[in-house]
């Protein structure tokens, strides 16, 4: 989806809009329910769409184990920097 609104060149406004478009079931409702506690909805941006979405969504468990998994990268037995 990322990909996508980076071709695109959309606003905050619009990529918020195009992607709500493509939810369903659990995450729309999410997403009405992120929205609906905002005082100012309209206010909210696509950075923080998206961290909330990905801290929801996203076990803090699984994000340190990439993290590590990134830290620990290597290639043909050689750490990548």
């Amino acid at each position: 989806m990322e990909c996508k609104l980076e071709i695109t060149q959309c606003s905050d406004g619009e990529k918020i809009r195009f992607t709500v478009q493509q939810l369903e079931g659990a995450a729309l409702d999410r997403y009405e329910n992120l929205r609906g506690g905002l005082d100012d909805p309209e206010a909210l941006t696509f950075e923080e769409f998206h961290a909330a979405f990905h801290d929801y969504y996203v076990p803090a468990g699984i994000k340190e184990l990439k993290k590590e998994e990134f830290r620990t990268l290597q290639q043909d037995n050689k750490m990548v920097q």
